[in-house]
């Protein structure tokens, strides 16, 4: 992106990544494949800017935390992010957005196991978010969302470490995600 402008625009409520002279729309952006959520809002100033090249081409990527600052545990891995296709002639550069855990992002990892660790990182979060001294309604709240996630991951858990046994670098991405709160549900 050497000698481009690259940035953020914002008029009224129109929203964009601004490069080469050219605005292109955050509301326009095709979800990547696998990645229908978009993205939250796009804070400029905590984005991480930079490119990122693959066998498609080299990409602009805005990079930004998912949701309200602060949360804590595994959603701390959740981002957003905008790729603009670099390689394109400026007519045809499409905007494309993804949401979701870097983990997943980062590396081309089976289904089950983005199933999985959708699951467990929502397991994780939810049975943190469990406190004696909140309303029996939300103990109850928390109870449901406690066993939604945590059961399916705990199994699929079991079934991912035999399936992938012989694969170290999927074994380790599954080990990870392992948390104790996905063990030990009950």
């Amino acid at each position: 992106m050497q000698g481009k402008d690259i940035g953020y625009a914002e008029k009224g409520a129109e929203k964009g990544i601004l490069f080469d002279h050219k605005i292109y729309p955050v509301d326009s952006a095709r979800a990547l494949s696998g990645f229908a959520m978009r993205p939250t809002e796009l804070n400029p100033y905590v984005a991480e800017w930079g490119t990122v090249t693959d066998s498609r081409g080299k990409f602009g990527c805005v990079s930004f935390p998912f949701g309200v600052l602060g949360q804590s545990g595994s959603f701390q891995k959740n981002r957003s992010a905008y790729l603009l296709s670099l390689t394109a002639s400026k007519n045809v550069r499409i905007l494309y957005s993804a949401t979701g855990n870097i983990d997943v992002i980062a590396a081309l990892v089976p289904k089950d196991i983005q199933n999985f660790i959708l699951n467990a990182d929502e397991c994780d979060h939810t049975a943190g978010e469990f406190d004696g001294s909140l309303s029996e309604q939300r103990q109850r709240e928390i109870e449901r969302a406690v066993v939604q996630y945590c059961r399916p991951a705990q199994k699929q858990l079991k079934t991912l470490k035999a399936k992938y046994k012989g694969d170290a670098k999927l074994t380790e991405l599954i080990r990870k995600h392992a948390y104790d709160s996905v063990i030990s549900f009950r």
